[in-house]
């Protein structure tokens, strides 16, 4: 398994990665919040704006690639105020329990770090058992909780200080 940064060239297999993810979320999050995260990733100029955020240096984008095939992806950005945000993290079922997110997060860390980022922060759902003890267990401390915040999802603030 290797970590890397997302390339053009990994658009499409990036995409089908990331539905096939969201599609094994349905048993933990309410339907319409997986099938608006799936339209919004097929829907039309999905593939420019990939390639956009590709080219911008404050966009990270990473794949955990195993077999020339893309079985995880981090994603995120760092802002102007030197925060770093961790919009997603997955990992495909089938590549589960490897430590694949483990080392994803950890890049994702380090690309933030090279980038200025002094703190970063994400947000999950605490039916995401997995993810909410990966963040602990990385050192992420949970800083608030949003009651039925996103499409009536509850969601924790986690952040952690990059050292």
């Amino acid at each position: 398994m290797k970590i890397r940064k997302m390339r053009t060239e990994d658009i499409e297999d990036y995409i089908d990665c990331q539905a096939r993810i969201w599609e094994t979320l349905r048993e933990y999050l309410p339907e319409e919040f997986v099938e608006r995260n799936l339209n919004w990733m097929k829907r039309q100029g999905a593939r420019d704006a990939w390639i956009r955020a590709i080219n911008d240096p404050n966009w990270i984008l990473l794949v955990a690639e195993e077999e020339n095939s893309i079985v995880g992806m981090a994603q995120g950005h760092v802002d102007w105020s030197h925060l770093s945000h961790l919009g997603f993290l997955g990992v495909d079922n089938n590549h589960r329990r490897k430590g694949i997110a483990r080392n994803l997060l950890a890049k994702f860390m380090e690309e933030s770090k090279n980038r200025g980022a002094v703190k970063m922060w994400l947000e999950t759902s605490p039916t995401l058992k997995p993810a909410v003890k990966l963040y602990a267990d990385m050192g992420f401390f949970p800083e608030g909780f949003l009651r039925r915040h996103r499409m009536g999802v509850d969601m924790i603030i986690y952040s952690k200080f990059l050292e």
